[in-house]
């Protein structure tokens, strides 16, 4: 399948790039490929990792994110929020020609088909190359054992994909993933799979309340006053935009007016 990743060098995710639907790890068959379109179609979104990136000229790396605006490299692990829709995407940089390839794949537990959620697009140099892309907002340091403890938004939890293209992707958190997030590799492979379908599955049909619906709002339209006025996106900057819109008793479908994003962001320029 090839995808937009915004950038300007085509990207492929090959068959076997992805995990099958049953969780076998196996070779993929030519009734695999006839069967791609049950998994994936024009017009989803992928959250998938760049294996390779292969330039004509050469100088192609491997293992760097989609965040290749300036040089290849950096660490594996990175999200991007890449759209199916189109056979031609583009990625830039390693150092080289804008002609080549982009691999991508989407093994990992928080790679994948991107579903029941909201999508925003922002430049990619406002988005920070981070250890983990996709994060939990509104999650306070425990002082026991645990690492976390949850607290969200008038008690909803919301998770963000900050793409290093730019995509941004923002759906109720779906804290089981955390539990199975470093898990890989060994005879348990098949049994995580399985859970992971199972639970991305269950996000897929679930039915949001309106409470839920409003706090997924208000995040998007904080990510997008952050766009309006170049300030990097972040989740603290995020919290932070939020948590003053809701002081200020600003409604969702305020938050975008003029004056009201100066007020809401006014709180990111001081720090």
């Amino acid at each position: 399948a090839g995808g937009a990743i915004s950038t300007t060098m085509q990207a492929s995710l090959p068959l076997t790039g992805i995990h099958m639907s049953d969780g076998v790890q196996r070779i993929r068959t030519n009734a695999d490929a006839l069967l791609m379109r049950s998994m994936l179609c024009e017009g989803d979104l992928v959250s998938a990792e760049v294996r390779s990136v292969q330039s004509i000229s050469g100088g192609g790396g491997t293992g760097g994110n989609v965040s290749v605006r300036g040089g290849g490299g950096g660490g594996t692990g990175a999200n991007a929020s890449a759209s199916t829709g189109n056979m031609s995407g583009s990625a830039s940089g390693s150092g080289a020609s804008a002609i080549g390839n982009v691999i991508l794949h989407a093994r990992s537990v928080r790679c994948g088909k991107l579903e029941n959620g909201c999508f925003v697009m922002a430049p990619n140099w406002l988005i920070g190359r981070r250890k983990k892309q996709f994060v939990v907002l509104g999650m306070v340091e425990g002082n026991t054992n645990t690492n976390k403890t949850k607290k969200g938004f008038d008690g909803v939890l919301v998770e963000v994909l900050l793409g290093c293209n730019g995509g941004i992707w923002i759906q109720l958190a779906m804290m089981e993933l955390e539990s199975v997030g470093g898990i890989a590799g060994g005879g348990g492979e098949i049994m995580v799979q399985e859970k992971v379908q199972k639970v991305r599955s269950a996000h897929a049909r679930k039915d949001m309340t309106l409470e839920e619906r409003i706090v997924v709002a208000r995040v998007r339209n904080a990510i997008e006053a952050l766009k309006l006025v170049y300030c990097k996106i972040t989740p603290e900057n995020i919290e932070a935009v939020v948590a003053k819109a809701v002081d200020l008793g600003y409604d969702v479908v305020d938050m975008l007016r003029h004056d009201v994003i100066a007020r809401i962001t006014a709180c990111t320029r001081n720090v």
